[in-house]
């Protein structure tokens, strides 16, 4: 039941149609009921003070790229920039949402040209 209520809180967490409990209830032939795989999610998430991680420079950069309307390309070149950055130690302090905004805004900088 550890694993289902772990899987279900990922897919909250990562997926943006996150599985439904139902169908992993069904995968599972409903060995267990959703109400103890609730209080099982409940109790994970008390154990860690609901405290998982912060999203990653790589979701936002997704997200500010569906905004842009960026191509993959310009897309492909802001995770480069990001990756690169997550090799440099002084960027460590700074948000994940701000460095990705600067990832954007480099590649789209260097995709538009000189003016």
């Amino acid at each position: 039941m550890l694993g289902i209520a772990a899987l279900l809180i990922a897919g909250k967490y990562e997926e943006i149609y996150p599985p439904d409990l139902k169908t992993i209830l069904k995968v599972i032939n409903n060995v267990h009921t959703k109400d103890e795989v609730l209080k099982m999610e409940r109790r994970v998430l008390l154990a860690l003070q609901f405290d998982i991680t912060f999203p990653s420079i790589q979701r936002f950069i997704e997200r500010f790229s569906r905004l842009a309307q960026m191509s993959e390309r310009q897309v492909l070149l802001a995770q480069y920039f990001a990756d690169t950055a997550l090799l440099d130690c002084s960027l460590v302090r700074e948000k994940p949402s701000r460095v990705a905004a600067c990832c954007i805004y480099a590649s789209q900088t260097i995709f538009k040209g000189p003016s």
